[in-house]
């Protein structure tokens, strides 16, 4: 689901302290339209934690890899 569906809004308040890493294929052969239904899962995963995101909280990180080193 797309945040431009309908759907209800969750949001997590009672959460402990989680490191919670993403590693997304970037390279060529996901193709685009592939690539950006990558990131909107992501999106979709990460939305109900943005209350709750810091330090001593939920912390997010994303790892991008290719076959186009930068």
């Amino acid at each position: 689901m797309g945040a431009n569906q309908c759907c209800p809004i969750v949001v997590c308040e009672n959460v402990l302290e989680a490191d919670i890493a993403f590693l997304v294929d970037g390279s060529s052969s996901i193709g685009r339209n592939n690539f950006r239904a990558i990131r909107t899962f992501v999106e979709d995963l990460v939305s109900p934690f943005v209350h709750v995101v810091g330090e001593k909280a939920v912390r997010f990180a994303v790892v991008q890899y290719s076959d186009d080193p930068r």
